[in-house]
């Protein structure tokens, strides 16, 4: 490419020199979105699980969120409870939409939306957002430990350590090691009775 402009007093061209222009290709906004797991009745925001690519720099100017339905859990946008099947208008990267884990286990396919005003056109991701059943702390009863502590050998120290890892299950699913019983303070005096 050239440009040129003329010079009216000396009745000539002045010339550019040659350079190039080259057209940038566009790439269009992505929704990246995350499965997630709650427990039943918790109330947790949806921006976290997801995220937008947005390369060339499109006007995004709209976001919406629908729940699909399939489980028993619901959305709220605003802090208003929202119905299965529809659309709704949210803030800017879905700030304030939260998934509410409903009262039994079941998982809730959820979709979202981003308008770009650059195209013209929708941008839309679909995630699924899983209640798990719901786990209450269990301790073993005094009868069941008793029967654990009966002997005194190294076998009942393993077996009352397995039990308790798979009886003590906190609200995230998560049961408490053997490695974290053997450090408290509850297992001491069974080990410093030779127990161990």
């Amino acid at each position: 490419m050239e440009v040129a402009a003329f010079d009216a007093t000396t009745g000539s061209f002045v010339y550019s020199f040659t350079f190039g222009a080259t057209t940038k290709s566009h790439i269009f906004p992505t929704i990246t979105a995350q499965s997630f797991f709650v427990s039943p009745n918790q109330a947790v925001a949806i921006a976290g699980d997801l995220s937008v690519s947005n390369p060339s720099g499109d006007s995004l100017t709209a976001y919406w969120v629908e729940d699909l339905g399939g489980g028993s859990g619901h959305l709220t946008v605003g802090g208003v409870s929202k119905a299965d099947g529809q659309w709704f208008p949210a803030t800017s990267n879905w700030g304030n939409v939260r998934y509410v884990g409903g009262p039994s286990a079941g998982a809730d396919q959820l979709e979202v939306a981003a308008y770009d005003a650059t195209t013209r056109s929708y941008v839309f991701s679909g995630f699924s957002a899983t209640t798990m059943n719901q786990f209450n702390p269990v301790a073993p009863s005094s009868n069941d430990t008793e029967a654990l502590l009966g002997s005194a050998h190294a076998s009942n120290l393993d077996l009352l350590i397995n039990y308790a890892a798979s009886s003590f299950v906190n609200h995230d699913c998560a049961a408490i090691t053997a490695k974290q019983l053997t450090a408290t303070a509850d297992l001491q005096p069974f080990l410093a009775n030779g127990h161990g």
